[in-house]
């Protein structure tokens, strides 16, 4: 036992001298997850390291314990409220208000970028509080998300609006396990949304040299957006180059998610790792230790310019402490600084944690670094035939055609590598792995690369007579190469979904991926890579042996029932009514994590928009084959739309002629499914096997409730009369 300790020792150690970052990191990570009581796992975690670092390596647990502080008194500090804060004037539930907010979302281009419009939601701090237009106008603090009316002008940063309207908390998840938007509101320190249902007053901010950066930030991209042809190909240009995606329509994004390479959107590592490396080229002719101090500066700089959004803040932090520790002439490893990025990031903001972003950003870069010596291991014998030949002898284009081949083979990995490291985030999160996305970032990446380089010289192209437009033309192929590309590879995304797997599979394969990164001998690689094999292969191969489901959904924006049958037996999925885009979102999201990849068959108690509403965003998420309509939908603009929506996604559609004498309409859609439709209602019957399901909805009655019930082989599973509700409820029934 004491060979064992001794060894343990010295390993811990080895990983303390090379990574002296990674003991305060745990630390802080264990502190903050405990404290938000994310699971009895972390606890377990947390006290069995501390008993081995008491017993092997004291002073390491002080480094541990000197991370969990800290990470305590971050979270105090980052939970601590100013005693003028907006909030303590609210009470509990909703509350309407007249408030005066400065517009602190870098989104927000105004006029000067005439082909977007508002985001969704714009982050703004208030300046004043009150509860009415005549109440007594009280100087408060604190952030806020706004909605604006859709009717509403272009806002701009740093301008300051007078509005009424009313702060509503989030709705909590309605699905346990699905995204929780209180959670990522939390992240970005706001807890309110305020929903503007009139813009009393416009007036321009105090003078702000950020506001000066993003006026000129938005002169460049205007410049660069200027001649080019395609709405849709200026609103790329604008997320990839500053980071605006309010223009990108739902279907593009959605494309783009499927082919695993929505982080064209985001200025983040990407974009700012490969400023770094131009900036690093042009400064060659400087000193070393000048070049390294001065990249941090300019990354900075472009970072300003796209507002200092999250994701470019933590890779700006990562090549900033690299840089600064070359420039110092310490040499750590790579991983050391990743390590120390995200411990700085987590003492400014330590509910990152649970943040997907920052958990995606700091997962790839880390394992990217980690495979560094796997890869160059790799490599190696590609180069022998160059270390067989005296230099002397070399002939040139053998050595480009064996660095050309190195490259490569570093490239393709470090695709491969960057899918593995985000493989386990995405089953878990999304229920689909994409490992399509190898071959289209394999493609994507040089495209990028050379429209990030090429967009800039649009400006100057443009003083020479007919110079913009031919840069312009190769601009927009390139953006259209990346469309068609993300569109091809998202053709194959229906096979990547999974289902969310269970959660100790993720730990395990993280750990497989960790030893084939950090183990040299020939056994320990190949136990990591058939582990990584046999977790995928559950993962996509596992058997489902859960019961069929009925997801309820009722109440938030419209107050009509939406009903979503799994069947997972069958591979099927089955919906009936999508009054609105949260509804639909709920659907997407509880279908993925349970790994189903297109909506079978959908229809509606009514051609309404109170019934429909969501069905643009639902279609544009997820596929729907087929969708059945009673006889009158024509009458209503909604349900029309709806079905174009489908139809341009592929959709069938069906049709049900007329209503008979007692004033029913009936249709068999397929052999499992009949719809029967009546002046007051609508009823769905599914079959599977020996199951017989029956979905009954009423319309809405004199009192405003309406009655819906769920019957299984003459069985009542639910039968409720759903009352008006201000937030969206939801219920999962199992049946037979």
């Amino acid at each position: 036992m004491k060979p064992f300790f001794e060894k343990l020792t010295k390993e811990f150690e080895r990983i303390d001298t090379l990574y002296p970052s990674i003991f305060p990191l745990t630390g802080l990570i264990c502190a903050v997850a405990a404290l938000e009581s994310t699971g009895k796992v972390f606890w377990l975690i947390t006290a069995a390291l501390i008993m081995l670092l008491c017993l092997i390596r004291p002073f390491t647990l002080l480094k541990f314990a000197g991370g969990s502080l800290l990470g305590l008194l971050a979270c105090l500090y980052f939970s601590w409220q100013s005693p003028h804060h907006y909030e303590r004037l609210l009470p509990p539930g909703d509350c309407g208000a007249v408030i005066k907010v400065r517009i602190t979302d870098s989104s927000c281009a105004g006029d000067s970028l005439y082909f977007l419009k508002n985001p969704n939601l714009i982050y703004a701090s208030i300046e004043a509080f009150g509860y009415s237009e005549k109440d007594k106008e009280q100087k408060v603090s604190g952030a806020v998300i706004l909605r604006l009316p859709p009717e509403a002008k272009t806002v701009t940063y740093n301008e300051v609006l007078t509005l009424k309207g009313a702060f509503i908390r989030p709705e909590q998840a309605v699905i346990p396990g699905l995204f929780d938007f209180n959670t990522y509101l939390r992240v970005n320190g706001v807890k309110h949304i305020f929903n503007t249902a009139e813009i009393i007053s416009e007036e321009k901010g105090a003078f702000s040299i950020q506001e000066k950066i993003l006026d000129f930030r938005n002169a460049v991209i205007g410049k660069l957006c200027d001649k080019m042809q395609s709405q849709a190909n200026q609103n790329l240009c604008a997320a990839i180059m500053a980071g605006f995606r309010q223009g990108i329509p739902a279907e593009t994004r959605n494309d783009f998610i499927k082919a695993g390479t929505v982080h064209i959107f985001t200025v983040s590592g990407l974009h700012t790792g490969m400023l770094a490396l131009i900036v690093l080229f042009l400064l060659s002719p400087l000193p070393f230790r000048y070049r390294y101090f001065i990249l941090p500066v300019i990354v900075f700089l472009y970072v300003a310019t796209t507002g200092m959004q999250a994701p470019a803040v933590r890779a700006l932090i990562m090549i900033s402490v690299w840089s600064v520790m070359r420039g110092m002439l310490y040499m750590t490893p790579g991983l050391n600084t990743v390590f120390l990025s995200a411990f700085i990031l987590l003492l400014c903001n330590p509910f990152y944690v649970f943040d997907a972003g920052f958990q995606y950003s700091f997962i790839t870069v880390g394992f990217l670094l980690a495979s560094w010596r796997l890869v160059k291991d790799l490599a190696e014998p590609l180069s022998w035939k160059l270390k067989m030949i005296p230099g002397t002898n070399q002939k040139s284009m053998l050595k480009l055609s064996v660095n050309t081949r190195i490259k490569l083979l570093k490239y393709v990995a470090g695709c491969l590598i960057a899918w593995l490291a985000t493989a386990g985030l995405s089953s878990l999160y999304q229920g689909f792995n994409v490992p399509f996305s190898i071959g289209a970032n394999i493609i994507l990446i040089p495209v990028i690369w050379l429209a990030f380089v090429t967009a800039p010289f649009i400006i100057p192209a443009s003083t020479v007579p007919g110079g913009g437009e031919i840069i312009t033309g190769i601009v927009e192929l390139l953006f259209n190469m990346m469309s068609g590309v993300c569109s091809f590879f998202a053709g194959f995304a229906e096979s990547s979904y999974i289902g969310a797997p269970p959660e100790y599979s993720v730990c395990i394969f993280y750990l497989f991926l960790a030893g084939l990164c950090f183990f040299r001998k020939t056994t320990a690689v190949l136990v990591s890579v058939c582990g990584l094999t046999a977790i995928l292969l559950f993962w996509n191969f596992r058997t489902d042996s859960e019961k069929p489901e009925i997801l309820i959904m009722h109440g938030g924006d419209s107050q009509e029932a939406s009903f979503v049958i799994r069947d997972p037996s069958a591979r099927r999925s089955i919906m009936l009514n999508c009054p609105g885009p949260g509804e639909a979102y709920q659907a997407v999201k509880y279908l993925k994590v349970n790994g189903c990849a297109v909506i079978d068959f959908m229809t509606v108690t009514a051609p309404l928009a109170a019934y429909s509403g969501g069905i643009d965003e639902l279609s544009a998420m997820l596929g729907i084959s087929s969708f059945a309509v009673p006889a009158n939908y024509g009458k209503s603009s909604s349900a029309k739309l709806s079905v174009e929506s489908i139809l341009r996604q592929g959709g069938v559609m069906m049709k049900a002629d007329q209503y008979d004498k007692s004033g029913k309409l009936y249709l068999k859609a397929a052999p499992f499914l009949e719809c029967v439709w009546t002046k007051t209602g609508n009823t769905l019957e599914y079959s599977s096997g020996k199951t017989a399901l029956a979905i009954e909805t009423e319309k809405a009655s004199a009192n405003g409730t309406r009655h819906v019930s769920v019957s299984s082989g003459g069985k009542m599973l639910y039968s409720q009369e759903l009352k008006n509700s201000l937030f969206r409820k939801a219920q999962v029934i199992k049946y037979e």
